[in-house]
């Protein structure tokens, strides 16, 4: 029986090992990290008081599907360290040792019949934008900082004081749009999931004011007027704007300008920076390993002679379409394999 090899085990790697079960067709998932699930793993649910339709449950009820497949089998702490064509698929070495850090052997060879990519992204570091200041106060967070919080503790609090915020900031676009930083697209998924965070906040106290900067309101999800429902809200301002910097303090402060061209300066409580997506870390070896040439923004394309893409390792998405992507991606690997030698 031909298998696949599906590098990568977050929403797309599992999707695609979900799919292909139900296919009838086996699959290897190979994951660099202890446990697979991938980014989502640190994502909070937002559904207080009610679903808000972030999808951040949907990869955990995929991965358990697909955990409980006999056709589905998973290896973690492995990476992928060579990759040979052959007549009838690709061999692939696996390695359990960090590259270049230990003298273990490789694993066996596996040859499997086709090959999908899965290996999702990177999230922009605010310590590149030395504006931000962000690592200098502890109340500067990222929106990834804040995921983790609420997904770990239920509830977020200003690191400094333990308290919960009564004011917050949101900063969109943070490394996205931005061709200085090697980031000139816009990342696509940030303001869907910073504006459900931001109702989240305010679901769980009402009282929390929020102030959401924003450049342009490109929602995933075509809800164009979800931005300015949300601004209609007591204790919710909406600024189209793009923060030249957050001043460290006592209270974390933005300097902005105001509507009327002056240059504002605002203390907060706590200020979220909404990261945008790039291309994985790993994606310059990986690519070399295949023999694929990346696209000019450093990401997988889709297709290539037997080895597919899925997930954000394509480019930016959210969850949704990740899935999609992998379930996808499974569909032209079973193809593949069912063409004539």
């Amino acid at each position: 029986m031909k298998r696949v090899l599906i590098i990568g085990g977050g929403a797309a790697g599992m999707a695609a090992a979900s799919e292909l079960s139900r296919r009838g067709i086996a699959s290897i998932v190979v994951d660099s990290a202890d446990e697979v699930g991938g980014a989502p793993n640190d994502l909070c649910c937002k559904g207080a008081p009610q679903c808000q339709r972030c999808d951040a449950c949907a990869p955990g009820d995929i991965k358990r599907e697909a955990l409980r497949s006999p056709l589905v089998q998973v290896i973690t702490g492995t990476q992928v360290v060579g990759v040979t064509r052959r007549p009838d698929g690709f061999a692939a070495v696996l390695s359990s040792c960090p590259l270049g850090q230990c003298g273990a052997p490789a694993m066996d060879e596996l040859v499997v019949g086709a090959i999908i990519v899965a290996i999702g992204h990177q999230v922009f570091d605010p310590r590149r934008d030395a504006r931000l200041h962000y690592g200098e106060c502890e109340d500067i967070l990222s929106s990834q900082d804040v995921e983790k919080a609420l997904s770990k503790n239920g509830e977020l609090v200003v690191p400094s004081t333990g308290r919960r915020p009564e004011s917050v900031a949101i900063i969109q676009c943070v490394g996205s749009r931005d061709l200085r930083r090697g980031a000139p697209y816009c990342s696509k998924a940030c303001c869907k999931y910073a504006l459900k965070l931001a109702k989240h906040l305010r679901s769980e106290d009402p009282g929390t004011n929020i102030t959401f900067f924003y450049m342009d309101w490109r929602p995933y999800d075509g809800n164009y007027g979800e931005l300015d429902a949300f601004a209609g809200e007591k204790g919710v301002r909406v600024i189209r704007n793009r923060p030249s910097e957050t001043l460290p303090g006592a209270r974390p402060a933005v300097r902005y300008a105001a509507p009327d061209d002056e240059v504002a300066e605002e203390e907060f409580d706590l200020v979220m920076l909404s990261v945008g997506i790039l291309p994985p870390p790993d994606a310059p070896r990986l690519a070399s390993l295949l023999g694929i040439e990346l696209g000019p923004l450093g990401f997988f394309p889709s297709e290539s002679e037997g080895i597919f893409a899925a997930g954000t390792c394509t480019g930016p998405k959210d969850i949704r379409e990740s899935i999609e992507e992998g379930i996808a991606a499974a569909g032209w690997a079973a193809a593949f394999m069912e063409e004539p030698g």
